[in-house]
C-alpha cells in the first residue's frame, strides 16, 4: 500500500471517530437535558383512583403537591393518609402546598410560618419522608414569602402551564415537543382529573391525549425533585 492511500486510510479513520463523538454528543443531550415534571395540586381523590394507575401504566413518575389540612379533613373527594402513602409506595414525590392554600401576601410572619414550614413538618412526620418541593398557592409569593420557602425547600414549583378544562391539548403537546427539541425542562400543573372537571380541571379523555403526545415526544418524565436534579 502506498504511503498516500495510508495517509487516506488514516484521514478516513479519524473522521469517522470524530463523527461518531459528534453523535454520541448529540444523543447525551437529547436524554440528559430535557425532563418533563407532571404535578398535580390540592389532593383530590382522583389523584390516587385515575391519575396513579395512569401513570404507571406509562412508567412516568409525578409530583403531588398537598393541602395538609384537606387530607386530614376526612372529605370523601379528597386523598387520606392511606391513598397518599400507596402513592408514595408507587414511587411518586409530594410536596407541600401549605396547610389551608390561602394568599399568603397579607398574612402574618407567624402564619406565613405555618403555612410553609409547619405544613413540611406535619407532613414529614405523617409519612415519615423528607419533604423538598413546595408550591405557593394560586402560584402567589412576594420577596418575603420566597425567601422564607427557599431557606426550607429545594424546589419550589413555578409551572410553566396551569391546564383548564378549555385548555387546547394541541398546543400543550407543540410545548412538550418543543422543550424536548430545545434540551429544556418543563412543568405542567394539573387539578382534578375526572368525566366531568371544573374549570380548572382536566377530563381524563384530555389527560390521556398529553400523556400519549408526552410518550410520543420521549422527553424523560420525572417528579418536580428528579428533574431538578439531573441538571
Amino acid at each position: 500500500m502506498s504511503m498516500k492511500i495510508k495517509k487516506q486510510a488514516i484521514l478516513l479513520s479519524l473522521v469517522f471517530i470524530l463523527i461518531i463523538f459528534i453523535f454520541n454528543i448529540v444523543q447525551q443531550k437529547d436524554t440528559s437535558q430535557s425532563c418533563l415534571s407532571l404535578t398535580f395540586d390540592d389532593g383530590y381523590k382522583t389523584d390516587y383512583s385515575t391519575v396513579v394507575p395512569l401513570l404507571k401504566e406509562n412508567d412516568f413518575k409525578a409530583t403531588f403537591f398537598l393541602i395538609t389540612s384537606y387530607y386530614k379533613s376526612g372529605q370523601s373527594y379528597l386523598l387520606n393518609k392511606s391513598d397518599i402513602k400507596e402513592i408514595i409506595q408507587e414511587g411518586h414525590e409530594i410536596g407541600s402546598h401549605t396547610i389551608s392554600h390561602l394568599y399568603l401576601d397579607n398574612m402574618s410572619t407567624e402564619e406565613i410560618y405555618q403555612e410553609i414550614v409547619a405544613s413540611k413538618i406535619n407532613m414529614e412526620e405523617d409519612f415519615n419522608i423528607s419533604i423538598s418541593s413546595f408550591a405557593f398557592p394560586y402560584s402567589d409569593y412576594n420577596r418575603r414569602t420566597l425567601n422564607l420557602a427557599r431557606e426550607h425547600y429545594d424546589n419550589i414549583r413555578f409551572h410553566d402551564y396551569a391546564l383548564t378544562n378549555e385548555t387546547d391539548i394541541d398546543k400543550i403537546c407543540t410545548k412538550i415537543n418543543k422543550a424536548q427539541k430545545k434540551g429544556k425542562n418543563i412543568v405542567i400543573l394539573f387539578h382534578d382529573i375526572s368525566e366531568t372537571p371544573n374549570y380548572w380541571g382536566t377530563s381524563i379523555e384530555n389527560f390521556e391525549k398529553i400523556i400519549d403526545c408526552i410518550r410520543k415526544s420521549n422527553i424523560i418524565v420525572d417528579t418536580l425533585d428528579g428533574c431538578n436534579n439531573r441538571k
